[in-house]
């Protein structure tokens, strides 16, 4: 073996090659921001706008990191400490953990953001305590997640900003000396106010910056700026002056009008990679990661394949030079789901817009519109996808993440000291259709703990009203002390959905009474309360916890009861690893296909697939363990109908 010998400065040099930039590194590629969830003040409540399927959905489309905005001064308790709720942490957490299981990373964007009102240096007041919490209680755990200090700061000098900014890195680092972090600029995380950046000497540092240009384009049809630009529409992308709109006269003689006049050269690709060329030479001359973190098209006006056509041209942009992105947004105005849709990712999602950001779409499913059948859960910590909370706080006070202790990571829903007539409950955003369930022997289950002297309480479902045609009927249970809550005991409480009985409706919009009549429809639910109906709640309290619909199993269903029609169960448990049960019946012997599709619709098992299949109950065992964990789709069909539920693989 030869004796080589080098120099001190020689193995500097090649350890200079051989180790990897760290500053320069990219922890992510493409996302998208899921936003009004922590966004706006009452971001608690509105905690089931997104859950751990809409993150494995997202992994699906070849998606890696998700940002997440929050409105962090609103989570914030008073001076000098700036306390952070505590209740956002257990449901952040669960966020995070959803996250991890999808392979995905996310940004927590601090979106304490106004539009029209600017900050100043006192901002420091509270974003530095605020990340030091953060900092502390993060630290040394979830790499995954990544912290953004603030978006889109404005009214406030690049000099002043950027004394800000770090002074609020350097707090954090004197925490947490290795979590990613990302800055930006003022004027609203505009290009050129990247390069008035100093020169942070901490790693894992990423520079961002907003998109939106041109804004005549990508804000067409917005309510929300100044003036409003909900007369603009049909705006072409790139400039055509054969398909060039006239200015609207609620315009004229504002900035706007201005845009139009100058839109034949604002208003090209060409332009388009100006703007983007200053960010690329930031990110070559400073030799850092950079990253756009919103760029989007509102939906509302825009012409749809010109606005397709802006989003490939972005992506490639973004792309070719290395910068990672997450578009604005995935839901709502500027989201990937087809306007005034329901959007549901494999009914609703928008396949052109995710060809031109690069994406894999998901299959799309014809939508039978079928009733809802199986198990739903309505409440278990929080309210779930699909529901929304209805209240009447009738001088009382209703809350749905009641703390029976302060250090509890379980909530329940709350009424107290309401008036006659107060009262919670969920909304279904559809009109969904109970009919099946009714069919399949479903019980309304919940936990219930009533304090006080209250005697008696109302339960009930009601209809939609859309008077003369559609009547609010009601459909209503009677809780009493002397059943139901005989002390201040968590008791749970089990209501068939085909004992409960119509009790009459009451038109609002008429202010008028009408008796029952035996017309309350299961097909068409609009909403199940709680109500103080014939007492009031003073002194008094009503707490609800795991509130949902639950379908027997079979084994529950007598042996001489064949069912009358095909039923296809939840699989349980869902989630699962590795191993799951799929239920079904079938009322008469006939052609049974189950099968096992992933997001995508390729085929993962066939389960079943037989003709002359016998009636009666039937269980499936489904095991996958050599699938990777994420959403699956499981399919029985017959000649007369085809049936589709989802089940989560959870490794």
């Amino acid at each position: 073996m030869l004796n080589r010998h080098y120099s001190p400065f020689l193995l500097f040099i090649i350890l200079l090659f051989l180790l990897p930039n760290k500053s320069n590194a990219q922890p992510f590629t493409k996302g998208v921001n899921f936003s009004a969830w922590f966004e706006f003040n009452n971001h608690l409540t509105q905690f089931n706008r997104y859950d751990s399927l809409d993150f494995q959905q997202v992994a699906s489309l070849g998606v890696d990191v998700v940002r997440i905005p929050v409105d962090v001064f609103s989570l914030l308790g008073p001076a000098p400490d700036y306390k952070i709720d505590s209740k956002f942490f257990i449901l952040f957490n669960k966020v995070i953990r959803w996250s991890e299981a999808a392979g995905v990373k996310i940004i927590l964007d601090n979106h304490t953001f106004h539009p029209t009102i600017g900050i100043t240096k006192d901002v420091e007041k509270w974003l530095i305590p605020a990340w030091k919490q953060f900092a502390e209680i993060y630290k040394n755990q979830y790499d995954h997640v990544l912290f953004e200090v603030l978006n889109e700061p404005h009214g406030i000098s690049d000099a002043d900003w950027n004394a800000v900014q770090l002074n609020a890195v350097t707090s954090i680092r004197e925490i947490d000396a290795n979590r990613w972090l990302i800055i930006g600029g003022s004027g609203f995380n505009g290009i050129s106010n990247l390069h008035q950046m100093p020169v942070y000497h901490f790693d894992n540092l990423i520079y961002t910056f907003h998109f939106y240009e041109p804004f005549l384009f990508t804000h067409q049809g917005a309510s929300w700026t100044g003036p409003s630009m909900e007369a603009v529409t049909q705006i072409p992308f790139p400039y055509d002056v054969n398909r060039m709109p006239a200015v609207p006269n609620a315009v004229k003689g504002t900035w706007i009008e201005g845009s139009y006049q100058s839109y034949n050269s604002a208003g090209t690709k060409q332009k388009m990679a100006e703007i983007f060329q200053s960010a690329i030479n930031f990110k070559t001359s400073r030799n850092v990661p950079v990253f756009c973190g919103e760029f989007g098209v509102y939906n509302k006006n825009a012409p749809t394949q010109d606005r397709n056509h802006w989003y490939s041209v972005a992506t490639k942009l973004l792309t070719d030079a290395g910068i990672a992105w997450t578009a604005w947004d995935y839901r709502g105005g500027f989201g990937m789901f087809l306007p005034n849709s329901s959007e549901r990712f494999n009914y609703d999602f928008n396949v052109d817009m995710a060809d031109s950001l690069g994406l894999t779409p998901p299959i799309q499913l014809v939508d039978e519109k079928l009733p809802l059948s199986g198990n739903q859960i309505l409440f278990q910590d929080y309210l779930f996808k699909g529901l929304t909370s209805q209240v009447n706080e009738s001088g009382g006070f209703i809350s749905f993440l009641h703390q029976e202790k302060n250090d509890d990571e379980s909530f329940s829903m709350l009424m107290t000291n309401t008036g006659q007539y107060g009262y919670m409950g969920v909304t279904f955003k559809a009109n969904n259709d109970f009919s099946t369930l009714v069919n399949e022997h479903a019980i309304l289950e919940f936990d219930l703990r009533v304090s006080g002297n209250v005697n008696q309480l109302e339960l009930r479902f009601e209809n939609p009203e859309n008077y003369p045609d559609v009547i609010p009927w009601r459909n209503r249970t009677i809780l009493t002390k002397s059943n139901d809550f005989p002390d201040s005991q968590w008791q749970k409480i089990s209501i068939p959905l085909s004992e409960m009985a119509e009790s009459g409706a009451w038109v609002n919009s008429k202010q008028l009474w009408l008796d029952a009549k035996g017309e309350f429809s299961w097909n068409k639910i609009n909403r199940l309360i709680f109500v103080a109906e014939n007492e009031d709640l003073k002194g008094d309290s009503l707490l609800v916890k795991n509130l949902m619909i639950r379908v027997p199993t079979e084994t529950s269903i007598s042996e001489t009861e064949q069912p009358q029609k095909i039923v296809l169960f939840d699989a349980y448990p869902n989630p699962f690893n590795p191993t799951t049960t799929i239920s079904f019946s079938t009322g008469k012997s006939t052609t049974i296909s189950l099968r096992v599709f992933d997001v995508l619709g390729k085929e993962i098992a066939v389960l079943i697939d037989e003709t002359n299949f016998e009636a009666g109950n039937h269980d499936v065992r489904f095991e996958a363990p050599n699938l990777s964990s994420g959403m699956y789709f499981y399919r029985l069909q017959t000649p007369e109908v085809s049936l589709v539920k989802k089940m989560i693989l959870m490794k």
